[in-house]
């Protein structure tokens, strides 16, 4: 087995609506480098879908916890600006 991609396009036919059908032929080599790109692409799919599930359940787990052991604090009443007093003299 040559470690080179190789791989011949054969013409099959035309179509009526221009476009044509061709086959392709792949050494071996080429077609195990195919699948795993393949393999490698879905795995990467897969792990990102496990990583956006896995951040759903933590940020809702918090934001569960947030609220059954911290109490919310009431507003803090914003505090009015002190007047001066004027002096006499």
């Amino acid at each position: 087995m040559t470690d080179d991609i190789q791989f011949t396009m054969v013409f099959e036919s035309n179509n009526d609506d221009g476009s044509a059908n061709y086959r392709l032929d792949l050494n071996d080599y080429t077609t195990s480098k195919l699948v795993e790109i393949g393999v490698i692409a879905l795995l990467k799919e897969h792990i990102e879908q496990e990583r956006a599930k896995r951040e759903s359940l933590y940020n809702r787990a918090k934001i569960f916890l947030r609220k059954l052991f911290i109490k919310e604090k009431p507003p803090v009443p914003a505090k009015k600006p002190r007047q001066r007093k004027s002096v006499k003299k």
